[in-house]
């Protein structure tokens, strides 16, 4: 749990103003409990004291022990008569004579008791006694039977009070993970269901705020797709120009130039055709139950690229599988092996490898590109999947539009997958490695 999260602070501050009145609430109780156990033993004493009258008393100066219940203090009584001079059998006769009739807490013996005096007519005092350490071991032993409660009781009381807090929250984190699951073909707004009030007009103005970044990516993409529409027919007649002007006949300057107006062109038109991918894969939708079988697929990409991996003498190396069935349509199957093929020789040196593993298991199909060129560091990861962006390499001149994996992007988000890269090599940190995972 974070600690920067509403749940934490709330469960944090909660428990602690809990633990807090319950040690509160718990020695009060403790004390009250002492003290109440403390005044009901000297009860006792007095009880005691009235069983022995005139008639039921034992004789003067001497000292008898009364039964007591188990774990109950003992209980000592005597007589002492004021007329006769000579002492009481310890610790009765550290008494002093000029006591009053109450209770003492004496130290008689070196030991310490509670004492209770009480005189009659006949000159005759009767003391009741018990030891003060007896006494307090009841009275602390009560006490603590008061806090097993709380100790049992708190815990409950903390988990209850987070099993509410997690059952009240709950619609908040499923709002959060909404927003979280949310990528540009599948926005939208956050279900107001069971939030609480107080967060209900938040999350109406994020609604809001998603509603505008929907149409603002909506009018983005249908500006790309119009663009790319009206500039390819002035494109395609400038091919046609350039294709008919003949060769033969002209000088090696212009011939240059030629040759780098026809290399132009042939960029912008690849360009425009990526343009027109991205627009189409971000505008169409992932049609349910639709699948794709790689071998076939894969096969048609590797024909289609051939010739440059022939110019380049790549070791282009397949591993896995190939005979199983993709969930995706088609064409957007052929258009993400191959931006990822064009991709990896693209960055390729020349003769360079690339490796293809395909694996297939529980329902998530897993396709790894792997090449031999000085791989992409981490801290370019998060941009890569950027419409347009490319990494700079020095060893390679022959840079692509920067759509490739922003077009894989889009097609791997549609279907609900999740796309990761790192190194062919990790102990070297060379070469580039990208995973792509469909479910």
């Amino acid at each position: 749990m974070a600690i920067g999260s509403l749940k934490y602070q709330l469960s944090l501050w909660l428990t602690v103003s809990l633990i807090t009145a319950a040690a509160g609430i718990a020695g009060y109780t403790f004390f009250n409990t002492y003290q109440e156990a403390i005044e009901w033993q000297d009860a006792t004493l007095k009880q005691v004291s009235k069983l022995f009258d005139a008639e039921h008393k034992p004789k003067p100066n001497t000292i008898i022990k009364t039964k007591s219940e188990k774990g109950m203090p003992e209980i000592l009584v005597a007589i002492r008569d004021m007329h006769q001079t000579q002492a009481l059998t310890l610790p009765f006769k550290d008494v002093s004579k000029q006591l009053n009739d109450g209770l003492y807490n004496l130290t008689l013996a070196e030991n310490d008791y509670r004492v209770l005096i009480s005189s009659s007519l006949e000159r005759q005092q009767l003391l009741v006694l018990q030891k003060t350490s007896e006494r307090d071991e009841l009275a602390w032993e009560m006490a603590r039977a008061t806090l097993l409660p709380f100790i049992a009781v708190i815990p409950l009381l903390i988990l209850i009070m987070n099993l509410i807090l997690h059952s009240r929250l709950k619609p908040i984190q499923l709002a959060a993970k909404a927003v979280e699951s949310s990528y540009r073909h599948n926005i939208k707004p956050i279900s107001l269901e069971d939030l609480p009030t107080e967060i209900t007009p938040f999350v109406s103005e994020i609604n809001h705020l998603i509603g505008r970044l929907k149409s603002s990516i909506e009018e983005q993409e249908i500006f790309i797709a119009n663009a790319a529409h009206e500039l390819r027919s002035p494109l395609t007649a400038l091919s046609l120009q350039a294709e008919c002007i003949g060769d033969e006949n002209l000088p090696v300057k212009e011939l240059q130039r030629v040759k780098a107006l026809r290399l132009g062109i042939a960029r912008s038109r690849k360009l425009l055709e990526q343009l027109l991918t991205l627009a189409r894969v971000q505008g169409s939708h992932i049609v349910e139950h639709q699948t794709a079988n790689i071998e076939a697929v894969l096969k048609s990409v590797i024909e289609d690229l051939y010739p440059i991996v022939d110019e380049k003498n790549i070791d282009l190396g397949i591993e896995g599988d190939l005979n199983i069935d993709c969930p995706l349509d088609k064409l957007d199957l052929y258009t993400l092996f191959k931006n990822l093929l064009d991709n990896a020789i693209r960055y390729s040196p020349e003769d360079g490898v690339i490796d293809i593993q395909i694996s297939q298991q529980s329902g998530q199909t897993q396709i790894t590109v792997s090449d031999s060129g000085i791989g992409v560091t981490p801290e370019h990861h998060d941009k890569l999947l950027s419409p347009f962006y490319r990494v700079q390499d020095s060893q390679n001149t022959n840079i692509g539009s920067g759509l490739g994996l922003s077009i894989v992007n889009s097609i791997v988000e549609k279907q609900g997958g999740r796309i990761s890269f790192g190194y062919t090599d990790e102990v070297q940190a060379k070469g580039f490695k990208i995973k792509v995972l469909l479910t």
